[in-house]
């Protein structure tokens, strides 16, 4: 296995970085509030909107994450070794 270059390194941490993110929103931890949400008007109107869309948000955001890091990682091995 080769080493990580930078630039793998950074997207794979991007990915674990929105995995953080989005656990607590997936699991309706974070209370209304201006800062770490969903902007949308309806999400500060009703609570049961916000921790919905939150969840839902914050699932998207990790399978993302998940997504982002497994190509960050795996990609640079597939095209060695279509290269060699």
């Amino acid at each position: 296995m080769a080493l990580l270059v930078p630039g793998e390194t950074v997207f794979a941490g991007i990915g674990l970085l929105s995995i953080v993110i989005g656990l607590p929103l997936a699991r309706r931890r974070v209370p209304p509030n201006r800062w770490y949400r969903v902007r949308l008007s309806a999400t500060m109107a009703d609570e049961y909107v916000w921790y919905a869309a939150n969840a839902t948000c914050g699932r998207d955001l990790m399978v993302l994450g998940v997504v982002v890091a497994a190509v960050a990682l795996a990609l640079p091995q597939l095209v060695t070794l279509s290269a060699a």
